[in-house]
């Protein structure tokens, strides 16, 4: 198999995942398995489809609801999840196509910094 990641994936990263679908109400809290500056891999019992358009809020370990940053994504791959091993709960890999004005910088520097050892600073 070849491998087609650009980014370096983090795992055991303290951040949490909000996803709201585009012109939907109902948001889903997930739980991260791997992040890049690329993406994000999930996991959720909810039903997620592929090539669906999420709007995601990601927040840094001790930051409140409204703070984090404002990404969209777009699922790419849903995979079962053998971990579990139930019907319900499932993988999905979304990549990043945009962020709010600014956030990709404060992202980047969360993520260099988790590399550089330190992991929590964002400036």
């Amino acid at each position: 198999m070849i491998e087609r990641r650009r980014f370096h994936r983090f795992e055991d990263v303290p951040v949490r995942v909000r996803l709201r679908k585009e012109e939907c109400f109902a948001s889903i809290d997930a739980e991260i398995k791997d992040i890049s500056i690329g993406g994000i891999k999930i996991r959720t019992d909810e039903v997620i489809n592929i090539y669906d358009f999420y709007d995601l809020k990601i927040c840094f370990h001790g930051c409140s609801e409204p703070e984090g940053i404002a990404a969209k994504a777009k699922v790419w791959r849903i995979e079962p999840d053998t971990e579990k091993n139930n019907d319900i709960s499932r993988f999905a890999a979304l990549e990043f196509v945009s962020f709010e004005e600014g956030d990709r910088r404060i992202f980047t520097k969360f993520l260099a910094g988790f590399l550089m050892g330190s992991g929590t600073e964002v400036v």
